[in-house]
């Protein structure tokens, strides 16, 4: 009876999801329908053509207050699409640059009060789970919603619709909460398949070693002992392909599945990562003032990764690049004016608070 009972709570929270495909929604009143519960924001309608749309969001305060000074009451989060504004979300009086992504064109949330974590959907709850957990991957796949969620006392849980389907004590998640280069976060969609990569402290005489396991959703797709002489930069997954960046003394190793690729990199490299360029998996890594996309094969892609005098990336995920463009969100360091970058197109923006994000879709 218990089986029967999850399996009928993923199919309406997959009847849930597909509600959220929905255009995203714009600000309206919200009455109260004959079940009890709040009725759905009015639909946005999108008439835009269709194509590559960028989206941003950002925290927004009244302007009396100086959030500068770490005065952060009356927040909004507000989405925008293609520079324009055209949703908001009231965000409390601690907004949470971590709590917030844009997912196929909607904004996902979660909040939590310690006791319970509830994730909504375009300003709509859409589910809730016991406990405190912050994500560091978030994906929607095959119509589920998927999330890694680390603990505060330490490990993580992975769940679908924030049904618990696998949880570590002592594991830590790969990858970071605020990637631009996925979107996901630690979570990888592959087609219909979600994967993700955690490390396992292991204690012996010398001291403490990593190993690594890779997971097709809930279930164990790889280990990988620790290294010895090295570190372990990445590990990501492309067309069910495994693919790991190391460190063995001093240089950087890529591995696919168990065959080694060679690179040829210039030295004082900064923050090596995997990202999916041009459709393989390549190395990215800061260089000089240039972010340089590389593989086997040589360079495949570079862009300055310098920023105008006075703007700052609030966060790492303002900034983006996919589809062949190079998007940043950028927020002034001492004004109101910021600005949101398209390729060489600028839009100088106004408003008293911080962008949070950028998105290419």
């Amino acid at each position: 009876m218990c089986a029967m009972r999850k399996w009928i709570l993923l199919l309406l929270l997959g009847a849930a999801t597909a509600a959220c495909e929905k255009p995203l929604f714009e600000e309206s009143s919200r009455e109260s329908q004959g079940n009890g519960r709040p009725a759905r924001p009015a639909p946005y309608v999108d008439t835009l053509e269709a194509g590559v749309k960028v989206y941003a969001t950002s925290v927004v305060f009244p302007d009396s207050v100086d959030w500068r000074a770490g005065n952060t009451r009356d927040a909004k989060l507000v989405l925008w699409k293609d520079s324009t504004p055209f949703g908001s979300l009231p965000a409390g009086d601690r907004p949470d640059p971590l709590r917030h992504r844009v997912l196929g064109g909607h904004l996902w949330t979660d909040d939590t009060d310690g006791n319970q974590t509830t994730v909504s959907c375009d300003g709509e709850p859409f589910f809730s789970f016991p406990g405190e957990e912050l994500f560091s991957g978030f994906v929607v796949a095959d119509g589920h919603v998927h999330t890694l969620g680390q603990h505060p006392g330490g490990g993580f849980s992975y769940r679908v619709d924030g049904e618990e389907v696998f949880t570590s004590a002592t594991g830590v998640p790969l990858g970071r909460t605020l990637d631009s280069d996925w979107e996901g976060g630690s979570l990888m969609k592959d087609g219909t398949d979600v994967y993700f990569a955690y490390r396992l402290p292991v204690e012996v005489q010398d001291g403490v070693f990593w190993e690594y396991r890779v997971m097709k959703g809930g279930e164990p797709l790889m280990m990988l002992p620790a290294i010895v002489g090295g570190e372990m930069l990445d590990i990501r997954v492309l067309d069910g392909m495994v693919y790991r960046l190391e460190q063995r003394y001093e240089r950087l190793v890529l591995f696919k599945g168990q065959d080694i690729l060679p690179l040829l990199v210039p030295t004082q490299l900064k923050a090596p990562r995997l990202v999916v360029s041009g459709g393989h998996m390549r190395v990215k890594v800061n260089y000089d003032g240039n972010w340089l996309v590389f593989d086997s094969a040589g360079i495949y892609d570079r862009y300055s990764a310098t920023l105008p005098e006075s703007y700052r990336l609030y966060t790492q995920r303002c900034e983006a690049r996919r589809e062949g463009i190079f998007a940043r969100a950028l927020t002034n360091t001492s004004t109101g004016e910021h600005l949101l970058v398209v390729d060489e197109e600028q839009t100088p923006v106004r408003f008293n608070g911080y962008f949070t994000g950028i998105y290419i879709r």
